[in-house]
């Protein structure tokens, strides 16, 4: 009896033995593995020879981490470079009319005639209000996109924001897309939203129309039930982008080469600002021609 009980609990020790060294092979494996990963951009999971019991928990686990490690570095990387590539188109557009501004300075140092002296003095005065554009865009993005603040969101009228907003560009929009075609419900639109910051989104909005547009700008408001609907149209002879929501990307460009006032980034700091209100901004090209931006708000009863 007494052998049976000594040859029982040697086996016992024997299985406890073998357990500790395969756990001990198994924890310096993962830490093996791990240190490949901390040092190496390693795409693999963490492997094991046994994934019984807590082990397999614990391979589970250790993997669905670095899975989730792995797409916050990959996002966060997607960020850095379109940031840099940011930064690098708002240099090369401030350094234009820097480069502008310095060569009518030395024409004007260069001459006493008085309608020359004029005529550069405006242009300076012109490059001086695109090159303060540039920098007000550029600072308001980096303020939305760092900004925790979250927008105090009440019951706005959304018919008075729109017309409020076109009335700010009026002579500007008639002389370059015409008339404004309207069309609002007879009752006024209301949805929550922050008035100042809706504002600011409605006249990016003009402001892209007037950049890049070339007329027959018309503006819908439509209420529903749940939503409210907004829409800003026009015509264009600029060639439309293969994918419309790309303009709300702050590195897009419709074309590199192309000057124009600003740094491009007013569309995208409309859809952060509207995201932020709760609500939705989409684009949408019709034909070869016409260029819409619709925005979607919640309704307001009040």
């Amino acid at each position: 009896m007494t052998k049976i009980i000594i040859l029982a609990l040697s086996g016992l020790c024997l299985v406890l033995i073998f357990t500790l060294i395969m756990y001990r092979r198994q924890i310096s494996s993962i830490c093996r593995q791990l240190r490949v990963h901390r040092s190496e951009e390693s795409g693999t999971d963490i492997w094991l020879d046994y994934v019984q019991g807590p082990f397999g928990k614990l391979q589970r686990e250790l993997n669905e981490f670095i899975r989730e490690k792995r797409q916050e570095k990959a996002t966060f990387t997607a960020k850095e470079n379109a940031w840099k590539q940011m930064v690098a188109n708002v240099s090369h557009d401030i350094r234009t009319p820097i480069t502008s501004i310095s060569g009518y300075f030395q024409l004007l140092n260069e001459t006493d005639d008085p309608e020359k002296r004029a005529e550069y003095v405006r242009i300076i005065r012109g490059r001086l209000d695109e090159f303060t554009t540039m920098l007000e865009e550029f600072f308001v993005y980096s303020a939305s996109t760092s900004d925790d603040r979250k927008p105090s969101i009440e019951s706005c009228n959304i018919s008075r924001c729109v017309t409020e907003s076109l009335f700010l560009y009026y002579d500007d929009i008639e002389k370059k897309l015409g008339s404004v075609k309207l069309d609002f419900p007879d009752k006024d639109v209301l949805a929550y939203a922050e008035e100042a910051t809706l504002k600011r989104v409605f006249q990016n909005i003009i402001k892209n129309a007037l950049t890049h547009g070339s007329g027959d700008f018309r503006v819908r408001l439509a209420a529903f039930p749940e939503k409210v609907t907004i829409i800003f149209e026009n015509k264009t002879e600029e060639k439309l982008p293969e994918n419309p929501n790309d303009v709300f990307e702050r590195t897009y460009r419709a074309d590199p080469a192309r000057s124009t006032k600003g740094t491009g980034l007013g569309l995208c700091i409309a859809k952060e600002f509207t995201e932020k209100m709760g609500g939705s901004i989409n684009a949408l090209c019709i034909g070869d021609d016409t260029f819409r931006i619709t925005i979607m708000l919640k309704a307001s009863k009040i």
